[in-house]
């Protein structure tokens, strides 16, 4: 599937308006062709050289368009950290086979167009002299406003011209076609008038006839029913992982009848706690029978994607605490600067910035470290999903249309014919998911209240009591109960365990038996002197730099009031995050690490 992306040169602590104006129009624009799977959108709010580096080599190809906004000069763009020079980027764009067009949204771009021709752009949008950004925002927007409704590149160009023109007719707008063209540099820095140009590469002129991609979308299907499809693709995933699951598709496979309620319940107690709870939003009616998230509705959707998006989390969250272990073991650790941004901007991002973060791309950077560090993954069957991390992967793909599903209602934007239509391609991309993740039946989550030491004087060893309450049987109940560990785990934690294996079936000799998810992952009455029998698991979600505070998310009730973490309640936490961003972010001052 074509990618289109596009990179904002905004300053995070300083954001221009007019940027993020055109990024906040562009994805309102664009959004709901990459939601009718005819492209999938890249959006960096705040692009870095790394960053633009790193992600022209990941989608290169599928890399259909890209579109940078900033600060910017006749060979150089401006991106957050300095200058990133213009032939270093036109070598990568001249690296995508498919890559149609370059629109830099900048000042002074045009010297930049030759450089990028030599490297087989076939078409380049630059200008010729400063742009105000007032304009510049305008003329995006309505290039793209064209663009989406599958005008062709020259009808979109003069339509964004002659929109712009209306306001300001003095500026010079001109389509080159056959251009081998030069210019002054000093009369570009003298003029004052923003000139943009659509430049065609010599003997390219086919060009001027592309469009976005596109597909008519099949008329939604009177016999979709929610849950179908998803309560099957779960039984066979499922079924190599969890006995329950298994004995229910032998049975079936034999003829019997299967009870729904039956096949439900041996799903959802076969997962993590987390993930279990939004299935069965998913899959348990309301005692109202027109309404419920089993029925096709927004609401319907908007669950779907909260179902994947706790997936996401869960994931990211155990890789983030491995990381944790692994630098602890080896403080000596090097990490390149674009891994080391990508981690900080996921621990310094606002609310907003959180909303709209995508995870895969972090997933990915994650995935690498542990492997270039020769670790194995906490969770094993992880290596099983190489080939599934792939632009075009149904998984890889899946994901991405859910995370456009949902920033379509984040912003409300879904129409009411859509939604029929979203919550069937929102149920396929979820099964999609699952058809890789039936190994989360391994894993189930447990909250550590409080640890005791066993020691008798006539024995030799001590052993240590945790107080530990297991995620599971979520339909009936949590359980909760005293286990004794030669080891001992760490107090007030939520844990990732690995359930024992399969009869005839071994774990690796390295194999650890439990990941600590906190502080990422927390279980709020863990810190209840009153060793209340229920859990309220948390994810971290963002920090909130004005309040000092960390904020968190409900794991299994998103929409509650976030929890906040500060010095004056759960200071543990804090202290934990604390000693976490020392030991990620200052090594650069200490030589132990430049992550």
């Amino acid at each position: 599937m074509d990618v289109l992306f596009f990179a904002f040169a905004n300053d995070q602590l300083n954001p221009l308006p007019s940027l993020q104006k055109e990024a906040n129009e562009l994805f309102r624009l664009l959004s709901p062709g990459e939601l009718q799977q005819r492209y999938i959108l890249y959006f960096d709010r705040f692009a870095t050289r790394e960053n633009i580096a790193y992600y022209l080599t990941q989608y290169k190809n599928n890399l259909a368009l890209f579109h940078y906004s900033g600060h910017a000069g006749r060979d150089a763009l401006q991106t957050e950290e300095g200058i990133s020079h213009s032939a270093g980027i036109a070598q990568l764009l001249g690296q995508c086979p498919k890559l149609k067009m370059v629109f830099l949204n900048g000042c002074s771009t045009e010297g930049q167009v030759k450089g990028l021709q030599a490297n087989g752009i076939p078409s380049v949008m630059a200008t010729s002299s400063p742009v105000n950004d007032r304009k510049a925002t305008d003329f995006s927007i309505r290039f793209y406003q064209a663009l989406s409704v599958q005008d062709k590149l020259e009808t979109a160009f003069e339509l964004a011209k002659g929109d712009v023109l209306t306001k300001d007719p003095n500026l010079d707008l001109s389509l080159h076609r056959d251009l081998v063209f030069d210019f002054s540099v000093a009369e570009v820095e003298k003029s004052d008038k923003p000139q943009w140009g659509l430049f065609v590469k010599e003997n390219r002129e086919d060009i001027l006839t592309w469009q976005l991609p596109h597909t008519i979308s099949p008329p939604p299907k009177t016999d979709f029913t929610p849950n179908g499809l998803l309560i099957n693709t779960l039984i066979e995933s499922l079924a190599p992982y969890a006995r329950e699951v298994r004995n229910i598709k032998r049975d079936e496979e034999d003829g019997e009848e299967i009870d729904f309620a039956d096949k439900r319940l041996a799903i959802l107690n076969s997962l993590p706690a987390p993930i279990a709870e939004q299935l069965r939003k998913l899959m348990v009616p309301l005692a109202e029978s027109d309404k419920g998230f089993d029925k096709i509705s927004e609401a319907r959707a908007e669950q779907l994607v909260k179902t994947s998006q706790t997936i996401l989390e869960l994931y990211t969250f155990t890789m983030i605490s491995q990381l944790w272990d692994l630098i602890q073991g080896n403080p000596q650790i090097k990490f390149s600067l674009h891994q080391r941004e990508t981690l900080q901007r996921f621990f310094k991002m606002n609310r907003e910035e959180r909303e709209n973060f995508q995870f895969i791309p972090l997933l990915k950077m994650l995935r690498k470290v542990l492997e270039q560090e020769k670790e194995t993954a906490f969770i094993l069957e992880i290596a099983k999903l190489k080939e599934a991390y792939q632009e075009g992967s149904a998984f890889f793909q899946a994901f991405h249309y859910l995370d456009a599903l949902k920033r379509r209602l984040d912003r409300d934007e879904l129409t009411n014919h859509e939604v029929p239509e979203a919550c069937r391609q929102g149920e396929i991309c979820l099964a999609d998911i699952f058809k890789e993740l039936g190994f989360l039946a391994n894993y189930t989550l447990a909250a550590v209240r409080m640890i005791d030491v066993i020691k008798f004087r006539h024995t030799s060893t001590a052993t240590f009591r945790h107080s530990l309450v297991r995620l599971v049987k979520l339909m009936g109940g949590l359980e909760e109960k005293n286990e004794e560990f030669e080891d001992y785990m760490d107090s007030r934690s939520v844990l990732l365990l690995r359930k024992p294996p399969q009869k005839g079936k071994e774990l690796p000799p390295d194999a650890k038996k439990y990941l600590n998810l906190s502080p990422f992952v927390i279980d709020e009455n863990a810190f209840d002197e009153r060793n209340s029998d229920v859990s309220k698991v948390y994810f971290f979600h963002y920090y909130d730099q004005g309040m000092n505070k960390y904020v968190f998310r409900h794991a299994y009730k998103p929409d509650d009031m976030p929890l906040l973490v500060s010095d004056e309640k759960y200071p543990l936490v804090k202290n934990q995050f604390q000693a976490f961003m020392e030991l990620i972010f200052e090594g650069e001052t200490n030589n132990q690490t430049t992550l």
